[in-house]
């Protein structure tokens, strides 16, 4: 499947690294074709979301083929992270009994 590869710098606000980064330039594959389904790799961690808004400073270095096993692994990974992310309620109840 096809990938933008693209440059970006981190800006306050960024949907994955919510500022914290600000002003860091990452290397991130972009599939538009699966909701904008964003890989990113950082700090030896794999990120991985799918909505992504591509604004801000980025540059689009080339497109890249990524293998589907790997696509449907990383929106396997979005959506079993949803389904946990609905629990926090929960966790949080145990967390603060």
């Amino acid at each position: 499947m096809k990938a933008l590869l693209i440059c970006q710098t981190a800006f306050d606000g960024d949907q994955l690294y919510a500022g914290r980064l600000s002003g860091s330039t990452f290397k991130r594959l972009v599939v538009r074709e699966k909701n904008n389904l964003t890989i990113t790799v950082h700090d030896n961690k794999v990120f991985v979301i799918t909505d992504f808004k591509l604004h801000g400073s980025y540059t689009i270095l080339r497109e890249v083929d990524v293998p589907d096993e790997l696509i449907k692994k990383a929106l396997a990974f979005v959506r079993a992270k949803a389904k946990f992310d609905a629990l926090k309620d929960t966790f949080r109840a145990l967390l603060n009994p």
